[in-house]
């Protein structure tokens, strides 16, 4: 799905998009799964986003888990 055309059906719907990114972020907060695996695993495929990206979310889920 085009990302812009998927957020702004969603936002006619009054829905909140959040994206893939966040959902994986937030499963991983809840123990659901390994955001750097899921996103390793992700990155094999034809799934496109900007690495950096990526790499700040890894940053942040990582400090999030430290005590």
């Amino acid at each position: 799905m085009d990302e812009r055309r998927g957020r702004s059906a969603a936002k006619k719907c009054g829905i909140t998009a959040i994206g893939l990114l966040n959902i994986l972020v937030a499963a991983d907060f809840r123990g659901y799964l390994n955001f750097e695996e899921a996103t390793t695993r992700l990155r094999s495929t034809n799934f496109h986003v900007d690495p950096n990206l990526i790499e700040m979310l890894v940053e942040r889920v990582r400090n999030r888990r430290q005590p």
